[in-house]
């Protein structure tokens, strides 16, 4: 699996966890039982993985493109610009989570715009990467040779292992509430592979 395989299995990831966030969303909307800690974990993961990891990955990413092309600058700059405006929406978000977990008063349609904001954005930023940077790293990068150089940059395997097992979690947890620990186990290895 080269770099680029790897960064979009990230946003299939992602979307998995922006549906089943979504479906608690909607649910919260219309004032049914969600589940709170779920809808918080979600974020948390995003802001600590995404920040930490995969983001990092594509920005490297993104200046060997503008390095090899700088005809690839504008769609590069709005990628990167759109990660500040994620880590913006994320923090409202968990801003608003945090207070209804603490039972402070939330205005109902507060957390509902927060969230809808989350997913617009990441759904967008998404289709935009893989449209258009991702799609202009394709052609123009030795994807190899750029896997390595930022590797060397960044320890992607460096403390990923506990983000496994806590995306594992978030969507067994939801997926499958009977299965037992073998099967979480080997459904929890297929995740990465």
């Amino acid at each position: 699996m080269d770099i680029l395989d790897e960064l979009i299995a990230d946003h299939r990831r992602l979307y998995s966890l922006l549906n089943l966030f979504e479906d608690e969303l909607l649910a919260y909307a219309a004032d049914e039982v969600v589940d709170l800690p779920l809808m918080q974990d979600i974020p948390i993961y995003y802001a600590e993985y995404f920040n930490r990891y995969h983001h990092p990955l594509e920005d490297c990413l993104f200046e060997r493109l503008i390095d090899y092309g700088p005809q690839q600058q504008s769609s590069v700059d709005n990628a990167i610009g759109q990660h500040d405006g994620l880590k913006r929406a994320t923090a409202r978000l968990l801003t608003a989570l945090d207070r209804a977990l603490r039972d402070t008063v939330v205005i109902r349609a507060e957390l509902v715009k927060s969230g809808r904001l989350f997913l617009r954005q990441n759904r967008e930023h998404v289709r935009h990467e893989e449209l258009r940077p991702f799609a202009q790293a394709r052609q123009s990068l030795t994807i190899d040779a750029t896997a390595q150089a930022l590797r060397q940059r960044i320890d992607m395997d460096s403390g990923r292992r506990h983000y496994d097992i806590t995306l594992a979690s978030l969507q067994m947890e939801t997926a499958r509430p009977e299965m037992d620990l073998a099967d979480y186990e080997q459904a929890q290895g297929a995740l990465w592979h």
